[in-house]
């Protein structure tokens, strides 16, 4: 199968709650294409089909299944493909919109591979959007509550989805040495990192626009409250309207269509899917290994020919910070789960570490629109290789290998992408 390679891509400011500009849902789309094409030095008519990624723009069974409302979910859109000819004139190629939870963004670009690599068409534009901040978070946390088996999720709860992830770091503390001060120490990195990042949600700020502390991230307070123990506020990701867009094509498309002699490419890539019926015992047989998502990373190593060793940094699924921190011992970071503490402790993922993890502050400091998460990542691994990250760029990763992971679901939906060039 022919590489996947990357032209350019943009993103939204995703501190700006959209219903405060004045601007609608195509509005910023369209800003964002735009940007995208010319990051990529491409007109409108290049692109030949084109991949929506999103999770809950349309109507949510969450609300049904509740019983609180019939209302449309986050803003009522559907079928978002069709937006496709207004955001790219004179477009009138295939597109398709695509839902897999958080992982939404990570498959549509699988998707878009599938496309490009069948020959049926030259290039492909992936689309990225979420527009979340139109409810309150009770409300809101329901709706991605949809992306678990709503037969099995608890109906009491306001925040199902943080429970479930809860669990894991329950799990975690309980069988593997995991503390409150090694999560602090993964959620202080991301928002040290947001600072650098001129787009994140919460630029690495507080209320008061001081630096996030180490000790506020550390302890429950009336600002950081524990809501679902042992996760803090600040454990988990934000709540935000985004967008994010790829343009892309093959390897062999580059070079000899558009003149790239070594193009940002798809080194490897992984894609799994576990069982979303998972029961009270799935933790008990699965944990720390997680076997499906393991996979995931352990193909697109195979693919690539590389090692966890080869990695220069790394883009990952930060939704919780007990994610994150199994995340460096399923994708290879550490030999042993024993190894996990030390690694944290000794700083190894923050920028000036053995392998710097989401330098650009990941979906706790830098944001989390669902349906874009997955192209963002993504585009942040290819700002990294061709040394255009700015203040967040890390050196060794100019022209080196990034290790994307995109999750949907709680370890449900696994796609894994290893980005550099050949």
């Amino acid at each position: 199968m022919e590489r996947l390679a990357i032209l350019g891509g943009a993103r939204s400011d995703f501190q700006i709650k959209w219903s405060d500009t004045g601007k609608t849902l195509p509005d910023i789309m369209k800003e964002v294409t735009d940007e995208a094409l010319q990051s990529a030095g491409l007109e409108p008519k290049a692109i030949d089909g084109a991949f929506v990624s999103t999770l809950a723009t349309s109507k949510a069974s969450a609300y049904e299944f509740y019983k609180e409302s019939k209302t449309e979910c986050f803003n009522g859109q559907q079928h978002m493909g069709g937006f496709m000819p207004y955001l790219l004139p004179g477009f009138n190629g295939p597109t398709a919109s695509v839902e897999a939870a958080c992982a939404s963004g990570g498959v549509a670009v699988r998707q878009a591979h599938g496309y490009l690599a069948a020959g049926f068409g030259d290039t492909a534009m992936v689309l990225g959007v979420e527009q979340m901040r139109t409810m309150s978070a009770a409300s809101m946390g329901k709706v991605l509550a949809a992306a678990a088996d709503m037969t099995i999720v608890d109906k009491n709860s306001s925040f199902p989805f943080p429970c479930l992830f809860a669990e894991v770091g329950q799990k975690l503390m309980e069988k593997h040495g995991l503390t409150e001060q090694q999560l602090a120490r993964v959620v202080h990195k991301a928002y040290d990192n947001a600072r650098r990042n001129p787009k994140s949600q919460t630029r690495g700020v507080d209320r008061k626009g001081e630096p996030v502390a180490f000790d506020f991230v550390a302890n429950e307070s009336k600002t950081n409250p524990r809501f679902a123990p042992p996760l803090k506020v600040t454990d988990a990701s934000q709540v935000t309207d985004g967008a994010a867009a790829l343009i892309l094509c093959t390897e062999k498309t580059a070079k000899e269509k558009y003149g790239i002699k070594n193009p940002v490419t798809v080194l490897g890539w992984g894609w799994t899917t576990d069982n979303i019926r998972q029961g009270a015992d799935y933790f008990q047989k699965n944990l720390p290994n997680f076997p499906v998502p393991r996979k995931a990373a352990d193909d697109a190593y195979k693919m690539a020919g590389l090692s966890p060793k080869d990695m220069n940094a790394a883009v990952v699924h930060d939704c919780f910070s007990p994610t994150e921190w199994i995340l460096y011992y399923l994708l290879g970071f550490v030999d042993k789960i024993e190894d996990l503490p030390a690694f944290v402790d000794k700083g190894e993922m923050e920028m000036k570490g053995r392998i710097p993890v989401n330098p650009f502050g990941g979906l706790m400091a830098d944001g989390h629109p669902v349906g874009a998460t997955g192209v963002l990542e993504i585009l942040k691994a290819f700002l990294l290789v061709s040394g255009k990250g700015g203040d967040c760029q890390v050196e060794k990763a100019k022209d080196g290998k990034v290790m994307v992971y995109n999750i949907g679901g709680r370890f449900v939906s696994n796609v894994c992408h290893i980005v550099g060039r050949s």
